[in-house]
């Protein structure tokens, strides 16, 4: 149907009797009304679209941390889902677990944590270390990466050091462009987890291994640098026999993918 015939229909309809007495300003009636509804849905169309866009800006600025206080505030509102990015702006340093304890259990929602360079931002502890700066468990979908943690200062633990890091029944966690420096024990520890991916990371001088691994799902560890890991009880104390190794694959992973290791003064090992 032409779409004056459509016109002459709706003003059949809806129009008076002074109208029908001159159809054609009718006809003009109604185009400016059409036009009017038209310029009224974009408006609001877009004003939609705006608040939408507004929304998403709003998540995706990330939470800041420049101290022990504000690494607390950023974690607790991430955990709320006020946040999903939280950026480390510079070195922070603390001498206890009372200072900090990155607890990122029990997450639901895509949370990353990422410094600007992984060497001039990250974590340094100082004194004891009795605790794992990192804990992920029974979680999902978290990024970590492009920071440093430096446990190269003098300390210890009561007993037996914790791994810095700890991934456990967990899925799809990524771990990029991590750099560790003389962590008492071991760097990274991955438990009974799923589809995790290490890649482009540097690892050097942990007491104990640098990565323990124990994954099943997808997973990729590539392009990692391992340098003399495990040196207490393979080369200190052993001289270079003892069992240990940097890296430990568990028998329980499956399906893992391991590509461009560079490993230096030490030793892969599969138990």
């Amino acid at each position: 149907m032409k779409l004056h015939k459509i016109i002459d229909v709706i003003l059949g309809s809806v129009a008076t009797p002074e109208s029908r007495k001159d159809p054609g300003q009718a006809r003009m009636t109604l185009l400016m009304l059409i036009i009017f509804l038209f310029g009224i849905s974009i408006i609001l169309l877009t004003h939609k679209t705006t608040a939408q866009e507004k929304n998403q800006q709003a998540y995706d600025v990330a939470c800041e941390v420049i101290d022990v206080a504000t690494l607390k505030e950023c974690i607790k509102r991430a955990k709320n889902k006020e946040y999903d990015l939280i950026k480390i702006m510079k070195i922070i340093e603390w001498r206890s677990k009372d200072d900090c304890e990155i607890d990122l259990s029990g997450v639901e929602k895509a949370i990353k944590i990422y410094g600007i360079t992984n060497t001039d931002t990250g974590f340094k502890r100082t004194g004891n270390f009795d605790y794992s700066l990192f804990t992920i468990k029974n979680s999902k979908d978290i990024f970590i990466g492009s920071f440093l943690i430096d446990d190269t200062s003098e300390g210890g633990c009561t007993s037996s050091c914790p791994p810095a890091f700890v991934i456990e029944n967990s899925t799809n966690i990524s771990v990029d462009q991590l750099n560790t420096k003389s962590v008492k024990s071991i760097a990274l520890f991955v438990k009974d987890a799923s589809s995790i991916t290490i890649k482009d990371s540097v690892f050097t001088d942990s007491s104990s291994a640098a990565l323990v691994f124990s994954a099943d799902g997808t997973n990729s560890i590539t392009n990692n640098t391992f340098t003399h890991n495990h040196k207490d009880a393979l080369y200190e104390a052993c001289r270079g026999i003892c069992t240990g190794a940097q890296v430990q694959i568990l028998p329980s992973t499956k399906n893992i993918r391991i590509e461009k290791p560079k490993s230096w003064d030490g030793l892969w090992r599969m138990v």
